[in-house]
């Protein structure tokens, strides 16, 4: 999107990423893989809703590479499109990851979620922020 003054302005989108990694390394190393995706998210700009959601290791419903399992993590996040391609590069080349699958969710997803555009919260002044929050929050039912 273009200012008036000619800079570019970026929207940020609402994604979800879903990491498997080699079920055969140990559990810490494959933890670490979680610093490694937020740091990478933060590298870029892009934050992170919530922290990473780590389901541990799971059996497969089919061999995988000639492997039974391997460790699951599901990250929720915020970023400018494109930002995260070279996250999704290095995840791609590394040997620990068996699988990986960013999508970027559907706007009435991400504000179901609760995800919310970093544009919109800087347009919103602090009273019309809380009162979005409340709108929300009633409309959901809470």
């Amino acid at each position: 999107m273009w200012d008036p003054k000619g800079a570019i302005h970026r929207m940020n989108r609402a994604y979800e990423m879903m990491v498997i990694i080699d079920g055969d390394i140990d559990d810490p190393k494959a933890q670490a893989w979680m610093k490694t995706i937020s740091d990478g998210i933060e590298k870029v700009g892009g934050t992170l809703h919530d922290k990473i959601d780590w389901w541990g290791k799971r059996q497969f419903a089919y061999p995988i590479n000639k492997k039974p399992s391997g460790y699951y993590l599901v990250a929720q996040l915020v970023a400018a499109p494109g930002a995260l391609d070279d996250l999704e590069r290095q995840l791609r080349l590394a040997d620990d990851i068996v699988r990986h699958k960013l999508i970027r969710l559907p706007d009435e997803e991400a504000e179901r979620g609760l995800l919310v555009r970093v544009e919109e919260v800087l347009r919103l002044p602090t009273v019309q922020l809380r009162l979005h929050a409340v709108d929300r929050n009633h409309a959901l039912g809470r």
